[in-house]
């Protein structure tokens, strides 16, 4: 069987944290942008989806640039969640 969406694959809550440590690394950042909280929350409304931890991670990380956040909180990942 092949999988040809990717955003049906589920990541475990390591991988997860993993996966947007990665991603971060690709873009430049060298230190991590959200804190422990703000990756569960993440994780629990993605639901481990790839695509959907990058929508996610994608408008905290616009969210927090437009109020000059350096790290991205739980409080952060909670609004962008009830947006989405």
């Amino acid at each position: 069987i092949q999988v040809h969406d990717t955003s049906l694959i589920r990541c475990h809550i390591f991988y997860n944290r993993q996966y947007i440590y990665f991603r971060l690394q690709k873009a430049g950042a060298t230190k991590s942008l959200f804190s422990k909280e703000a990756l569960e929350f993440i994780y629990q409304a993605s639901e481990g989806i790839p695509r959907r931890i990058n929508s996610i991670c994608d408008l905290c990380l616009l969210d927090a640039s437009n109020a000059q956040i350096a790290l991205i909180n739980s409080a952060i990942a909670k609004k962008v969640i009830q947006e989405v």
